[in-house]
């Protein structure tokens, strides 16, 4: 536990450290509203180091004001809203850090994740589901989910429930699960019996809503991104796609954003256009601008605010080259609100910095959505090079064995009754950037 030495206490403010090295350490402490937690961490790391920075973000319960009232050895307080160019000289060796606010560069959106928890496919997700969400909202940081609605959605059966109940096997639903049947042949006209969406509403059920909970109980509100996903490659010979007209799509989007509108009161707070658009066929950058412009006008019509997230291809050279058609379609860019980008080829620093400029020079968010086996390296370059406001590496949570980097826990679920959920190895990492930079946070210029 915490040393209980008073603030004034002799004891630590006189103490030789053994690893004389230890002068050499500057430990920053972020502070936001922690008054009450201060003082233990404080004494607890004076146990360690002797260079201790307080970096006051922001507090409204006069953490700032408190700390000032204490001498504490080694013990440097600033306050976020005048700190300047900061410069430290610590023992006989120089040491510089500067911190410069005046330079500033992306605000953080929100940490990602898919909203997929094994909710169908694990055993005992009863069992593991609240040990999972309370860890992945309070020790991780998640307040953003890519929640995922299937073009198959729009057909005269329910082929979700039909799997569920084992009418149909797995290679049946692998599919059909992306091909469609029209609801009719106005798009202007939803018939809502064409529209089946059971599967979207498991996932709203079982991980959004539960989700959205904690996140709201943890002071900060989850973000929305319904992301459209048509990977045609799958389809049995002779089923059909029609979205490829955006008019079409545009009628799919609106349904979709009805329904859980009108069923669970939840409006997205961004529409992925579509989901690695480059492992099909039918859709290009130019198609994607027009189904922009397509469902940015009917959603608007029905009261919606629409932000769109594109292209989100899988390669990155493929997304810059999907960006700049799309981008030159008349009015799509005023409704794009993130240059999305998947990281499985082409990553490369010409790539990110491509990104990151186009970026820059039309005033939207950049962000890294989806890298199974993405790790904190990764993230720091998306972060620094590439400007990225949001970034996501893929899934919240899954059972079975190993760690490949595509679900941030994984869960053991050999025994179903008494499942265990274990954090990622890249996720320990992850962890330190999703949980200690929130929302709005802004990065700023420093250098050491």
């Amino acid at each position: 536990g915490a040393s209980t030495d008073g603030p004034h206490s002799g004891k630590s403010k006189n103490r030789k450290f053994k690893d004389e090295s230890l002068m050499k350490i500057l430990t920053l402490v972020p502070v936001y509203n922690e008054w009450p937690h201060l003082l233990p961490i404080i004494q607890r790391l004076k146990q360690h180091t002797l260079n201790i920075l307080i970096i006051d973000d922001g507090s409204h319960d006069k953490s700032f004001i408190h700390m000032t009232e204490y001498f504490l050895f080694g013990l440097f307080i600033i306050e976020r809203l005048v700190l300047g160019l900061l410069f430290f000289t610590l023992d006989s060796d120089e040491v510089v850090i500067e911190i410069d606010p005046t330079i500033q560069y992306q605000t953080i959106a929100g940490w990602e994740a898919t909203a997929q928890a094994g909710q169908t496919e694990c055993d005992g997700f009863q069992n593991y589901k609240d040990e999972l969400f309370d860890l992945a909202v309070g020790d991780l940081g998640i307040n953003r989910l890519r929640l995922q609605v299937k073009s198959g959605a729009e057909n005269q059966r329910d082929f979700w429930s039909d799997y569920q109940a084992e009418i149909i096997d797995h290679p049946m639903w692998r599919g059909v699960r992306y091909s469609t049947v029209n609801d009719n042949d106005n798009p202007f006209e939803l018939n809502w019996d064409g529209f089946h969406f059971s599967e979207l509403d498991d996932a709203v059920e079982n991980v959004v809503l539960p989700m959205r909970g904690r996140v709201e109980a943890n002071g900060d509100r989850l973000c929305i991104n319904l992301s459209y996903v048509a990977f045609t490659k799958q389809n049995l010979p002779g089923l059909e796609y029609h979205h490829k007209d955006p008019q079409e799509y545009a009628e799919f989007i609106l349904a979709a954003s009805l329904h859980l509108k009108e069923e669970y009161g939840l409006v997205p707070d961004a529409w992925e256009v579509i989901l690695e658009p480059d492992n099909v066929s039918e859709w290009d950058g130019e198609l994607i601008g027009n189904a922009i412009i397509a469902a940015a006008e009917r959603l608007e019509t029905n009261g919606f605010e629409p932000t769109f997230v594109a292209p989100s291809n899988a390669d990155m050279g493929s997304a810059i080259r999907y960006f700049d058609k799309m981008i030159k379609v008349p009015g799509a860019a005023q409704y794009l609100g993130e240059f999305s980008y998947h990281r499985y080829s082409g990553a490369s620093a010409e790539n990110l910095h491509a990104i990151a400029e186009r970026g820059a020079l039309h005033q939207i968010d950049t962000a890294m959505l989806e890298h199974i086996g993405g790790d904190h390296l990764e993230l720091h370059t998306d972060l620094q090079d590439g400007s990225n406001a949001s970034w996501q590496q893929f899934t919240l949570g899954y059972c079975g064995e190993g760690d490949d980097g595509g679900a941030y826990y994984s869960v053991d679920n050999q025994d179903p009754e008494n499942p265990r959920v274990q954090i990622g190895e890249r996720t320990r990492y992850l962890r330190q950037y999703f949980k200690f930079i929130r929302r709005f946070a802004v990065r700023i210029g420093a250098q050491s």
